[in-house]
């Protein structure tokens, strides 16, 4: 199952829970309260899988956030990216301290998804204190 594409039952219901975020041509669009996948939002506005799996996109749900892009992950232009966008995230949905990740590890079959990459954290008055354990 290529999970970019694919959206089973367990995934909808997950995505109820969390409020999604994608970077389109330097505008961030949210998807709340909604079942429906980045790629459905997406391809609803005319986004095609090429130009998809190149955006920023991740999700915001109890009190972390996370990035990524492609097929789930990140690289050093995706943390600039995200870094440039976290503060218009907290603000537009009214967050507080959040933990950074980068990343999603994509598990094997009923194995529950996993960040990747631990960034740090963002205070509730704006600071970003980035992890120095490696």
């Amino acid at each position: 199952m290529d999970y970019r594409y694919e959206t089973n039952d367990k995934a909808r219901e997950f995505h109820k829970k969390r409020t999604a975020f994608i970077v389109i041509k330097d505008k961030l669009y949210y998807i709340r309260n909604s079942e429906q996948s980045h790629w459905e939002f997406c391809k609803k506005k005319g986004v095609s899988k090429e130009q998809f799996n190149k955006m920023t996109r991740g999700y915001y749900i109890d009190g972390n956030i996370v990035f990524y892009k492609g097929n789930f992950t990140y690289d050093e232009d995706l943390i600039k990216d995200g870094l440039k966008y976290i503060m218009k995230i907290k603000e537009d949905c009214k967050l507080g301290e959040m933990q950074i990740y980068f990343g999603l590890r994509i598990p094997k079959e009923n194995e529950p998804w996993e960040y990747d990459y631990y960034y740090g954290k963002i205070t509730a008055d704006n600071q970003i204190i980035k992890n120095n354990i490696k």
